[in-house]
């Protein structure tokens, strides 16, 4: 069966083609697109293998596990479509990819480091090729040298569009990266913060007379001034009774987090010599981006908890329809009852205000951090080859049927809407202090942790732990930064 569906798939690589003609032999902007007239794919130019069909061993996060091991044909086209892109990659390297998956959560974290450290003693038939887990417990094992650097792989395209530019260089330390990000980390495309938006309180309060909220969007004015004008619109708008009660955002700690990346905070930085520093991070900006936020989330009666709608009387199910934006991951389209399509309840997508239109790019915060890893026992030629591939045909094949499957099962029911979706995908962004989060006091997390608090100025956590954190960012570059 395997070898009949290989044979098709050839012929409809037959449409497939990439442009490949920078200075250097790699893209410098790489698209997946379609074209009657040529017969190659982008892989078609990389290295070919033929492994003989040797166990190929990746261990995933089962809380995603559904995005990865799938062995066979299925009605649903997100399923469908992930057992062909592994049987895809399977056919062209003579290879039989296993997936194993453990708990990818806090819950699970001691016990899939440890896997992987027992995999370390492997033979080539056990050991795990590739992990995707969440660098929170995967990262530390640097010290153990567990892991290859990925950027002295010969075959890895860095600059193709199935890698996440913004997080692998943000990842990267005197040349060193050890967890990269690209399509096939799907947690990336399920766990993005979305803004979700109800387009009937959108139109039923004007702002549909006013703005084109797409068209903000695409012209880059989709500013933190507009968001703030139609969220806080509904300071007057709530009631006794609470069929009719409005409000303008749905606070929550992840939220929070989403607007406060968002807006473009600059943990750290690189100086001329390409050194990582914070010695810009707190400054005049800093508090004012805290300030608009400490504001908002605490002093405006149209920002709410789901526990006070709750308390009012309405459902947790309902809380969308009494909300103009709510701010969670993609994939909640297609797991939260509250997002669920119905009448009178009509979803829209966009992505996170910028600060202002100075600001100059969307960021895109994501709710889990997997990456991939290579082990070091692990073969990185061969390993970076295949991880290649699957971020290509991630993209290529999960991608386009991914999105077409939240708005069709959910509200999001525009093409606009998947406009956006496609957007929220390629602005995802780790900053250095997201990626060493766990080495850096979780910096990454503070300012919106503190606006939540509700806290006067950041200055006060900032004197307190400002040294501690320069000095565990001097531990990052000698830990993860070794030549």
């Amino acid at each position: 069966m395997k070898k009949i569906l290989s044979i098709i798939l050839l012929l409809c690589m037959l449409l497939t083609v990439v442009a490949c003609n920078n200075d250097k032999g790699k893209n410098e902007e790489t698209t997946v697109e379609e074209e009657s007239n040529v017969g190659t794919s982008y892989l078609d130019t990389i290295p070919s293998l033929d492994l003989e069909y040797a166990n190929f061993n990746i261990l995933v996060t089962s809380q995603l596990v559904d995005f990865y091991d799938q062995d066979n044909e299925s009605g649903d086209i997100v399923d469908n479509a992930c057992y062909m892109r592994n049987l895809d990659v399977e056919e062209r390297y003579k290879i039989d990819i296993t997936y194993s998956d453990l708990d990818g959560n806090a819950s699970g974290s001691a016990q899939f480091a440890s896997a992987i450290t027992n995999s370390l003693q492997a033979d080539a038939q056990s050991r795990y090729d590739l992990v995707l887990g969440q660098n929170y417990y995967c990262l530390p094992l640097v010290t153990s040298n567990a892991w290859h650097n990925l950027r002295t792989s010969e075959v890895i395209n860095w600059d193709a569009e199935w890698y996440h530019q913004t997080i692998n260089n943000n990842g990267t330390v005197n040349g060193n990266l050890y967890g990269a990000s690209g399509s096939f980390v799907i947690a990336q495309l399920a766990y993005a913060t979305a803004l979700f938006y109800n387009k009937d309180i959108y139109t039923d309060y004007g702002f549909a007379d006013k703005y084109d909220i797409y068209q903000l969007v695409r012209d880059k004015q989709w500013t933190w001034d507009i968001f703030y004008e139609m969220a806080t619109t509904f300071d007057s708008m709530t009631f006794d009774n609470p069929a009719n009660a409005v409000w303008g955002y749905e606070v929550s700690t992840h939220a929070a987090h989403g607007l406060a990346i968002g807006l473009g905070i600059n943990f750290a930085e690189q100086d001329g010599d390409g050194n990582w520093t914070l010695d810009n991070f707190y400054n005049d900006h800093l508090e004012t981006v805290y300030g608009k936020l400490r504001d908002f989330l605490n002093d405006h009666a149209s920002c709410v908890t789901k526990e006070t709608i709750e308390k009012s009387g309405i459902a947790s199910a309902d809380f969308t329809s009494h909300v103009l934006f709510c701010q969670t991951y993609v994939h909640g389209l297609r797991e939260s009852e509250a997002l669920a399509a119905r009448e009178g309840l009509t979803i829209g997508v966009v992505v996170s205000p910028m600060l202002n239109q100075e600001q100059g790019e969307y960021r895109t915060r994501v709710m889990r951090d997997e990456l991939f890893y290579i082990p070091t026992n692990a073969d990185l030629y061969n390993s970076s080859i295949i991880v290649e591939a699957l971020n290509y045909e991630t993209l290529r094949q999960v991608y386009p049927e991914y999105w077409d499957k939240v708005i069709e099962l959910r509200s999001a029911d525009t093409s606009e809407d998947r406009e956006m979706l496609q957007l929220l995908a390629s602005t995802v962004y780790f900053s250095f202090a997201d990626y060493f989060s766990t080495d850096l006091k979780s910096i990454d997390d503070q300012v919106s942790q503190q606006a939540l608090n509700n806290a006067d100025s950041f200055n006060n956590w900032w004197k307190t732990n400002g040294k501690i954190v320069k000095n565990r960012l001097t531990d990052v570059i000698e830990t993860y930064g070794k030549k």
